[in-house]
């Protein structure tokens, strides 16, 4: 068990597999998608704030670009050693050139200082009929220093301003009490890190779609912890 420990909290792969955050925000963004019609593979691809790029352990797009503040990021397009994948640093931004079919901008956009020029540089970079799927936090539980906007479905809607909005989305019920539970709040404070780690983590074992079916069954009423929104460039 203590070997299992370990390893979860030092391999980057295994622990974001087990991670519910990490598979539910990924598998939720292609899955609406896929509704319309949109299936990354063999799209080309841009990822404002790559991270760990989980997005290529589920699909194959002909071209990737992951773009972030931390330059240890593009390590994980590396170790796909694909050509067509690669990194660029957030100062380099500018060498980009338009044509994306799929831009990504996932939990982005409540940590820029400039939220309306970052969706019209995203703009700029999307191919006709290309897509930008923005996903954002809702209903926090808690103040995040590092969140410095907050945004309802109606202010994101004014946000993307002239692209056609295909679909919005709140999702992730559990994600409220994941964030709870990890970040040791109440509680949970009194357990070890890695007890509550499991404990958040439950939901990674249950399979997406029957997670989607919960979600359609179970009231409104219910508080989401996850905006999706799928607008298209026309």
């Amino acid at each position: 068990m203590s070997r299992f420990i370990e390893l979860y909290r030092t391999k980057g792969v295994l622990r974001r597999y087990l991670s519910y955050d990490a598979r539910y925000k990924i598998t939720s963004q292609l899955s609406l998608l896929g509704r319309h019609g949109r299936a990354p593979e063999g799209a080309s691809i841009l990822n404002l704030g790559c991270g760990f790029s989980e997005i290529l352990d589920h699909c194959r797009p002909s071209s990737y670009v992951g773009i972030d503040i931390v330059a240890d990021a593009g390590k994980h397009i590396e170790r796909h050693a694909e050509p067509s994948f690669q990194f660029v640093p957030l100062q380099d931004k500018e060498s980009l050139r338009p044509g994306f079919e799929i831009i990504f901008a996932s939990h982005v956009l409540e940590h820029v200082k400039e939220p309306h020029e970052t969706v019209e540089w995203l703009t700029g970079l999307l191919s006709f009929k290309g897509v930008l799927l923005i996903a954002l936090p809702l209903n926090e539980i808690f103040e995040d220093p590092e969140h410095l906007f907050r945004f309802t479905p109606e202010g994101i809607h004014q946000l993307l301003g002239d692209l056609k909005i295909l679909e919005t989305r709140e999702c992730d019920l559990w994600g409220r009490y994941w964030a709870c539970i990890k970040g040791g709040v109440g509680v949970w404070g009194s357990l070890p890190g890695w007890i509550r780690s499991i404990i958040a983590n439950i939901p990674a074992f249950v399979p997406f779609k029957i997670w989607e079916l919960i979600e359609r069954v179970l009231s409104r009423s219910i508080p989401r912890s996850q905006l999706l929104v799928l607008a298209e460039k026309t």
